[in-house]
């Protein structure tokens, strides 16, 4: 049982639900983005917030990848160990619990604040059928769509020509989860926007897929799932540090690319590509 001074603070993102719990006060500083995703549900995964001072913890006994120096990811007494440049993060083999360490002058810094949020969330989806794509997804009605691209395809201005539509929610201009649920595939906005800096924290069925490309006319060009579940691979954040992870990964991308049907989107920048992609529908 949490101590009386124990408080909790929980996340919603892509139906998993991550819960911080402190012996002191959370961050009075939560990132607006996240402030849509607070849930009340039952957790998926307990991480306990730390704030310490001058702590030393043991160092990773392997390290599985080193992001130049921005982040890591290690193994530690067969536990996952994430590094950033403002914490330490440990993860039981299960991804049950854990703990993330902050140093005690960082204490009204935001513990998901870039890239732990991320990084957790990225290492958490291949075990709950579930990936983070490089894509801008929109909710039309009850039907979703998703508009992948890799940096620059497009995506923040799909997102913002979408904006203004009627019966239209953008769940996000640069990162969206995609899980499989009840049979079906569902996308969820995330906390994670892009320059067009709308995300949501709705959710709905996965109707079709478009692959984003500069063009001179609007026009869509069906892509066999071989090559659909290529370029979801590529436009995928995948935890390719872990065996199982990468695993899940190329089997999700197959099963969503032989399942939801995938189109190459040439597309003008203005409003006539919301009438020609609204007709696609």
């Amino acid at each position: 049982m949490e101590s009386a001074r124990s408080q909790e603070l929980k996340f919603s993102i892509g139906d998993i639900i991550v819960s911080l719990i402190a012996d002191k006060k959370h961050p009075s500083r939560i990132e607006n983005s996240y402030k849509p995703f607070i849930s009340n549900s039952h957790p998926d995964i307990c991480l306990r917030l730390c704030y310490e001072s001058g702590v030393t913890m043991p160092q990773a006994e392997e390290i599985l990848f080193d992001a130049a120096g921005t982040w890591s990811i290690g193994k530690l007494n067969n536990n996952y160990l994430i590094e950033t440049t403002s914490s330490r993060t440990l993860l039981d083999s299960e991804l049950k619990t854990g703990g993330i360490y902050v140093e005690e002058e960082e204490e009204e810094s935001f513990p998901f604040s870039y890239p732990l949020g991320e990084l957790l969330m990225i290492h958490l989806l291949p075990y709950y059928g579930g990936l983070l794509f490089h894509a801008c997804g929109i909710k039309y009605g009850n039907k979703g769509m998703l508009f992948a691209g890799t940096s620059g395809a497009g995506k923040s201005t799909i997102a913002r020509l979408w904006q203004n539509q009627k019966d239209t929610v953008v769940l996000s201009d640069d990162r969206i989860i995609v899980r499989e649920r009840n049979s079906g595939f569902r996308i969820y906005g995330t906390p994670w926007h892009g320059d067009a800096g709308v995300y949501s924290s709705q959710n709905v069925p996965l109707e079709k897929i478009f692959f984003l490309t500069h063009a001179k006319t609007n026009f869509t060009k069906k892509i066999n799932p071989v090559d659909s579940a290529l370029s979801l691979i590529v436009r995928s954040f995948s935890a390719f540090w872990d065996k199982k992870g990468m695993e899940s990964t190329l089997k999700f991308c197959t099963e969503l690319a032989q399942k939801i049907p995938s189109y190459e989107l040439g597309f003008l920048p203005d409003a006539s590509a919301i009438d020609f992609i609204k007709n696609q529908m």
